[in-house]
């Protein structure tokens, strides 16, 4: 009750604390941006330094889902034929939600948040977490070809 009554001293009492990925992740936007990189590519440069393997052009497009005058709140949207993935940066981890997860094998075992959902599935990868690439790669691919087989049904 103290902290909110006196909230313009309260204020200057606070220090912001960012984990070195998370900073990682802001410079490599901003060197990105200063190398005059496309938004698709300063997003790739991102993912790369959190440690995660983009998709190539033809698994899946990249397009981005934030002001990148603002934040990089919401983070990149994989696409084929529909939401693949969608990836987002925390302080604490970067996670991958795949919009029809719920729908997929995952055979890798890689989902690990949101499983109570009814249709999502996430993967949150937290520092020093091993990454199964291939087992990503699969689950992408898998994602993908979900949507194309829903989109042909749909076209019936």
């Amino acid at each position: 009750e103290q902290l909110l009554d006196n909230w313009e001293q309260s204020v200057t009492r606070f220090t912001e604390i960012m984990p070195s990925d998370y900073r990682l992740v802001l410079e490599a936007q901003q060197e990105a941006r200063e190398e005059g990189l496309t938004d698709d590519e300063t997003t790739i440069r991102m993912m790369e330094v959190a440690g995660l393997p983009a998709p190539s052009g033809d698994e899946a497009m990249v397009f981005r889902a934030w002001d990148p005058e603002t934040s990089i709140q919401n983070g990149p949207v994989w696409s084929r034929d529909g939401i693949v993935c969608t990836g987002e940066v925390y302080k604490q981890h970067v996670k991958l939600t795949f919009a029809h997860g719920a729908a997929l094998e995952d055979a890798g075992g890689l989902f690990n948040a949101s499983l109570d959902g009814g249709t999502r599935r996430a993967i949150d990868f937290k520092e020093g977490d091993k990454l199964d690439e291939a087992a990503l790669k699969a689950l992408i691919k898998e994602a993908a070809a979900h949507n194309a087989s829903s989109k042909s049904l749909k076209k019936r």
